[in-house]
């Protein structure tokens, strides 16, 4: 499972320019409010008030919190609803946490003297914290209305419509405020933030790359620019911006929970851990013990995980991650008091179809552990439609016949000699759900084997020879230009990256499945590689993608014809590897695994080149990170109860038999 998105941090204007935007408009209304009083109030009391909201002001300006609402709350008592008094308050609650109070305190300002803007636009920032975006957004729209001017309230409004999923409308709000405030560092870092929402990364990039510019000093932006370089694959760059938002932020939960996030990423494990820790200890959200769930779960400590779970659940009982981890992670009973949650969370009205689309899946999966297979299949249908994708099979199947025009024989014997003499490297390939981290754990469990999981190597080269979007004939053409210095030196790479990692091991596995699309490529680049191809019974390997909410491309699940379609594609293609690859292909067939674990494994370990180990019999007690569906499944002991899964849900699966031609 990879790790949702790493959080973006809006740059909300309970920060930086709001102390600065308040402490210039307090200060110049408090000289004429406090310091002549309003004529209810002794001149010495309103002195005193003078001084208190001075000093106050003082503290606020130098993060002196504890100070600041000593002075403010003592002032309060001596001049009560002043407004001045009371939203400066609420902004030292806000940066507190204290976020019902700081609510309070704002309405009655605003109640106080409802035309103001900056009263109008603390309390839309406070709204917005609380997760109450359409009142913020009226609030917000307020302050712009009687101050067109004022760009905070437009940064504001922007992060209440990106709250509100109105992504086009809150860049419009965004770049309103940076024309109105070309300085505006805070309004950079939002519009970064919508723009990376958008899919528009480059243009993201730009801006969080201007917010820094402008103000070197803001950790938001180099916690999001973090993300974004994450989403990219720019790892060591993610971790880079990371650390620079922790060293000026030291106990910034967020950045460190999702520095432990590319962490994960990367294997190491360790250091995302302490990551994850330092996260929770500094009262971080709930990211942070989501990460240490994760981690957990991976390693196959599913107990301590389910804990970790609930600690989320804990600070955000409304954390859908949290509640979708503890399905994934353990059966469910009948009566279950747990399973009403799921439900409860599916009616609140502002959860995103991404959240609903969880939650249904989660069912799903609950529902067949109870054997309401009727149940089970509507939950996941439902899960699918909240995000339908169209998937185009056709595109699918062009881009595969371009594969098996340019990898043909001729092109393999005129090029005998190329690439790398490793024989290190093990690709285990095939459909999801097809066995494929069943295979790899067997190979795992033996002393000379490293399990190095679902690489993103082999996809990312392939993509990066093929353009963006991917195109078929640049892929093949770039291919085909490769000499064999280049494919050689493409291999190294490949070998040096992770070789490290198990210095002693004389094989190296990786289970991409769909590195099936690119064994033209490998074939190409490692002449002497093991490849092992992963086979289960059609309609349980669909069924059982249907029933996964992927991370990532896999728009082809989203419905089962499609799915059919998908799979006689996959068909095809490796109909063709197996035709005419100049290296051999050892099948393994997953219900003949269930039936003689010992024989298969066996020929699995001869197939790789090395002597057999009993402890590939042993595969569930290997200690290791897993990161797929299957990560429950591989710390069990073999059992059948998923051979012939599809019988319990048959009268649902005519559209997938049709498509499948088992009709």
């Amino acid at each position: 499972m990879s790790m949702t998105c790493g959080k973006d941090i809006a740059c909300t204007e309970s920060g930086f320019d709001l102390r600065e935007l308040m402490l210039s408009w307090a200060a110049s209304v408090a000289r004429a409010q406090l310091s002549h009083g309003t004529g209810n109030e002794p001149m010495d009391t309103a002195a005193t008030a003078s001084d208190l909201f001075f000093k106050g002001l003082h503290a606020l300006g130098k993060d002196d919190l504890r100070t600041a609402e000593s002075c403010f709350s003592a002032a309060l008592e001596l001049v009560p609803g002043r407004p001045s008094v009371l939203t400066n308050l609420s902004i030292v609650h806000t940066r507190q946490g204290r976020l019902e109070e700081a609510l309070a305190l704002a309405q009655a300002a605003v109640k106080a003297e409802p035309g103001n803007p900056l009263l109008l636009l603390q309390l839309g920032v406070v709204q917005l914290k609380l997760g109450k975006a359409g009142e913020a957004l009226i609030s917000l729209e307020a302050a712009s209305a009687a101050d067109p001017s004022l760009a905070e309230a437009c940064n504001g409004r922007g992060n209440a419509l990106t709250a509100l999923h109105r992504h086009e409308a809150a860049l419009e709000s965004f770049e309103r405020a940076i024309r109105l405030k070309p300085g505006h560092a805070e309004a950079y870092v939002n519009r970064g933030r919508v723009l990376r929402l958008l899919g528009r990364q480059d243009e993201a990039l730009a801006s969080y790359r201007q917010a820094i510019t402008l103000r070197p000093g803001q950790a938001e932006a180099h916690n999001n620019l973090g993300n974004l370089l994450k989403d990219l694959g720019r790892f060591d760059e993610a971790l880079a911006s990371y650390d620079t938002a922790i060293g000026l932020r030291p106990d910034y939960a967020e950045a460190l929970s999702n520095r432990g996030n590319v962490l994960c990423d990367l294997n190491r494990l360790d250091e995302a851990e302490a990551s994850y820790q330092h996260a929770a200890a500094a009262g971080g959200p709930a990211e942070a013990w989501l990460g240490l769930a994760r981690i957990r779960s991976e390693t196959g400590r599913f107990p301590e995980a389910l804990e970790m779970y609930e600690k989320a659940r804990r600070i955000d009982p409304d954390r859908v991650e949290a509640l979708c981890g503890i399905a994934e992670n353990r059966r469910f009973e009948t009566d279950d008091p747990l399973i009403p949650e799921y439900d409860r969370l599916l009616a609140l009205r502002h959860l995103t179809d991404e959240d609903r689309a969880r939650l249904h899946h989660a069912l799903g999966k609950i529902s067949n552990d109870l054997a309401r297979h009727d149940d089970a299949i509507t939950h996941y249908g439902r899960g699918k439609r909240l995000l339908s994708t169209r998937f185009d099979l056709a595109g699918q199947a062009r881009t595969y016949e371009a594969l098996m025009a340019t990898f043909d024989k001729p092109f393999f014997a005129a090029r005998q000699g190329f690439g790398s003499a490793d024989q290190r490297p093990v690709f285990v390939v095939g459909m999801p759900r097809s066995g494929t981290t069943l295979t790899e754990q067997i190979l795992a469990s033996h002393p000379r084997v490293e399990g190095l999981g679902e690489l993103p190597d082999l996809p990312r080269l392939a993509k990066a020879l093929g353009g963006e979007p991917f195109d078929a004939a640049r892929f093949t053409a770039a291919a085909a230009d490769l000499s064999s210095g280049a494919a050689a030196a493409l291999a190294r790479r490949y070998c040096e990256a992770y070789a490290r990692v198990a210095p002693e091991s004389l094989r190296l596995v990786d289970k991409q499945p769909h590195n099936y699309e690119w064994l033209g490529l490998i074939a190409l680049m490692f002449p002497n590689a093991r490849i092992i191809h992963c086979r289960r019974d059609p309609l349980d390997t669909c069924l059982s993608m249907y029933m996964q909410k992927f991370n990532g491309n896999h728009g082809y699940n989203q419905d089962l014809s499609v799915l059919g379609g998908y799979y006689r594609n996959y068909e095809m293609l490796m109909a063709h590897w197996h035709a005419v690859l100049p290296i051999a292909i050892h099948e393994v067939v997953y219900e003949n695994v269930v039936a003689d674990l010992e024989a298969e494994a066996r020929a699995l370990v001869s197939f790789i080149g090395l002597d057999w180990d009993a402890a590939c019999l042993d595969f569930h007690l290997k200690e290791r990170r897993v990161d797929t569906p299957s990560r429950w499944q591989v710390r069990q002991p073999l059992y059948d109860r998923s051979v012939g899964r599809w019988r319990h849900y048959e009268r649902h699966l005519g559209p997938l038999r049709q498509a499948l031609g088992l009709a």
